[in-house]
């Protein structure tokens, strides 16, 4: 009697590659589904956010700064950053993620639970550079400004200013 068919080994070689081809199109349909809610959301959660920065400037830090000669050793300096809030949204927002860029692109990123909350009030952000762990803002060119939406994530950026 002569068998007709399949072998085994070939038929289990097609189930195989029939469930990795099913499971790669369950990956990529839901990778794409989830990724364009999230982008939706970001844009939802973004779309008329805006905010400026007023005033940068670089300092002693607290008392030092009233002093004519700063003292030997002292390199703790503060930056000052003057934001506005100038959007007419009334989402509340938990923070505000500085972005401190040096002259060779690399960032430091620094995250205050302390938004400007009012829409027109400018609020004052005292940063230091012990904070960033940097030794002095010298080498810094750029700072930009994105409200924190939720934990880890933030929008983008939403005010620029050059030192």
């Amino acid at each position: 009697m002569e068998k007709k068919g399949l072998s085994e080994v070939i038929a289990t070689t097609l189930l195989i590659l029939l469930a990795i081809v099913i499971g790669i199109s369950v990956y990529s349909f839901s990778n794409n589904f989830l990724g364009n809610q999230e982008k939706q959301l970001d844009s939802a959660l973004t779309t008329n956010l805006a905010a400026s920065i007023d005033y940068v400037t670089i300092g002693p830090v607290g008392e030092l700064a009233n002093l004519p000669v700063l003292p030997s050793g002292s390199a703790e300096e503060e930056i000052t950053i003057i934001v506005t809030r100038i959007d007419n949204e009334d989402k509340e927002i938990p923070g505000a993620r500085f972005i401190f860029t040096d002259k060779s692109g690399n960032n430091k990123i620094y995250d205050v639970m302390d938004p400007p909350a009012e829409v027109g009030i400018p609020k004052s952000y005292k940063i230091t550079n012990t904070q960033l762990e940097l030794t002095d803002f010298s080498n810094i060119e750029k700072v930009s400004l994105s409200f924190i939406i939720t934990e880890g994530s933030a929008t983008k950026i939403l005010a620029e200013k050059t030192l």
